[in-house]
Formats: structure tokens, sequence, C-alpha cells
């Protein structure tokens, strides 16, 4: 296992199966793995990436190949961030019959226990556990810069008003001093 890896899957059991960090073209081999094992058996596979932080075209070929070859049921992606969850409605993969995309922000395991699977180590299981801070970490940053972009747009409508308000005072003004 590499260290320095930025992605992290845990394989709970033949269809359950956790996701965590950056998916992308140089993580994508564990992913791949996993989840083409579980789709071979077919049946339903329960995949949590709540805590994956980005997901590029290479982990959308991997949710495809995996769909196409299951020889029956679904993979349900279930914890979808807000961005995870934009990706997969802009490129059409949220409406794949065989691939279903549940939102949560509920935290399956907030003391941490789900993150020990089968044959997880303990370097793994603190890694997991590091992801996670670091997840809700950038979750709540967003928050913040999503409040402050609202404040800032809602200030500046309020000015943008204000101006137009100012300035239809002041043309009323000339006209009556004319």
């Amino acid at each position: 296992m590499d260290p320095l890896s930025p992605f992290e899957s845990v394989q709970y059991g033949p269809s359950l199966i956790y996701w965590g960090g950056e998916l992308d073209l140089a993580t994508r081999g564990p992913a791949e793995r996993s989840l083409l094992a579980a789709a071979e058996a077919g049946g339903l596979i329960m995949v949590d990436i709540s805590n994956v932080t980005f997901m590029d075209s290479t982990a959308l070929h991997v949710l495809v190949t995996a769909a196409h070859a299951m020889p029956s049921g679904c993979i349900v992606l279930h914890g979808c961030s807000r961005f995870v969850e934009k990706v997969l409605e802009q490129t059409g993969l949220s409406r794949h019959v065989r691939l279903h995309v549940v939102p949560c922000d509920e935290d399956p395991f907030p003391d941490g226990r789900g993150l020990r699977g089968n044959g997880t180590t303990s370097a793994v299981y603190l890694r997991l556990l590091a992801m996670k801070a670091k997840h809700q970490e950038l979750v709540e940053q967003t928050r913040w810069a999503v409040d402050r972009a609202t404040d800032t747009v809602s200030a500046s409508a309020s000015t943008r008003e204000r101006v137009r308000t100012t300035r239809g005072e002041l043309r009323s003004r000339r006209r009556l001093a004319a």
C-alpha cells in the first residue's frame, strides 16, 4: 500500500465497499478491483462514497464498466457530496439503469467503527480517520465560503438597489431644478 496515496478502498464484504479520498487516474486501481470483483457476482452493491473529495472521468469509467459487467443487480452510491452528485448528474450517470445515487449528509459510522473492514490494518484505519477529518474540514470550509459568497451577493444586490434609488432621486431633483 502506498502511504502517500490520497485514496482508500475498503471492502467490508462481497457487496459493501467504502471509498475515501481522491478518485482519479492515479488511484483507480483499488477502486476498480473492489468494484469489479463485486460486480461479477451481481446483486446489490453498496458503495459508501461519503468521503470521496474528488472524482474525475476515470472514476466515471470505473462505475460504467462495473455496471455493464454485472449480470444482474445495481450499484448504489451512498453519501454523495454535492460535487460528486453534480458530476454524475451532468454526465448522465445518475440516470443509468444500474447506478443509483443517494445523497446523504449523515455519517453512517460517526464513531469510526465502520472504517474497520475485513483486513483493514491499523495504519489504514488511521489514514481513513485522517481522511474523514480532512473531508469534514473541507465541508466546513465550503459551507463558510458559500455563506460568505451569499452574504456578498446579497450585499451587492442591496447596494445596487440603493444606487438605483439614489440615481433616481438625483434625476428627479435635477428635473425640478431645471
